[in-house]
């Protein structure tokens, strides 16, 4: 067994949560908090600290933003679970029970942290355009 393969399974038996509540759909965010709890899985407060992204709830388009830029800040190996407006707490509790299983898996934590790479490579090259710099100057010019 490689050592990924151990690293994994020991860190996917208490994952972190980072919670996404959709405004008005109070149940489903206290089902999913209370579930969450039960599991005595602690509640990621920040994307660095998150293996998990829960979104309970449809977002709309500006909060559907906010949700891309949250799962691109979690580190792989990261899972990320949308949960429909309907969803039931029977459901639930089923993608609960598979989600240790899913960031243990080797072959799709590479493939996450491969997704992962690509889209902060994107970034980084984004950054380093001079047409981003235009209205503040060079970064050594910052507060002169």
């Amino acid at each position: 067994m490689d050592l990924t393969a151990v690293l994994l399974r020991f860190a996917a038996g208490v994952p972190h949560v980072l919670l996404v509540a959709v405004p008005g759909r109070p149940g489903l965010r206290m089902d999913t908090e209370l579930l969450i709890r039960r599991r005595g899985w602690p509640e990621a407060t920040s994307p660095a600290e998150a293996d998990v992204l829960l979104v309970a709830g449809h977002p709309g388009p500006e909060l559907g933003e906010v949700v891309e830029s949250l799962w691109r800040g979690i580190p792989a190996p990261r899972v990320r679970l949308d949960l429909d407006d309907d969803a039931t707490t029977a459901h639930l509790e089923r993608l609960l029970d598979r989600l240790p299983a899913r960031l243990a898996d080797v072959r799709l934590a590479r493939e996450e942290a491969i997704a992962a790479a690509a889209v902060s490579d994107v970034a980084d090259e984004s950054h380093a355009d001079p047409a981003h710099h235009g209205e503040h100057g060079e970064h050594g010019e910052h507060g002169e």
